[in-house]
């Protein structure tokens, strides 16, 4: 793989891992005014954050089945898709329930983009 390759890649999994990261700050961050907004307890509101997490930790496992069936490219675009999906969900909405399942799809490509972050597979995704 040349430089060129190499370069691109790793711009687009910091940017992939940056986004994931800063969406769930930005969450954290968001909660007091989103509980106000829908009218609901700041205790059900925290499950926009504890169901990221858990969700994360459900389908992890998972994950080892996938990476022996797809390629790391074919994992990756995927995962960006489903997290994409999830992302527009919330916005176009201001129902609790649909908001936590959008946040539940974001999370249930969350494992990757960690996982890619992190250099748990390999960065043969231009190929």
């Amino acid at each position: 793989m040349n430089a060129k390759k190499r370069n691109l890649i790793a711009i687009i999994l910091l940017v992939t891992a940056f986004v994931a990261l800063l969406n769930q700050t930005l969450m954290i961050t968001a909660l007091p005014v989103m509980a106000k907004t829908l009218h609901i307890s700041l205790n059900l509101a925290q499950w926009l954050t504890a169901g990221y997490v858990l969700t994360v930790g459900l389908i992890t496992p998972i994950s080892a089945n996938l990476i022996e069936k797809f390629t790391s490219r074919q994992i990756f675009l995927s995962i960006v898709l489903v997290f994409i999906l999830g992302t527009l969900i919330g916005p176009l909405t201001n129902n609790f329930a649909i908001i936590l399942l959008g946040r539940l799809i974001q999370a249930a490509a969350g494992w990757g983009l960690s996982d890619f972050r992190d250099g748990q597979h390999d960065l043969t995704l231009c190929t």
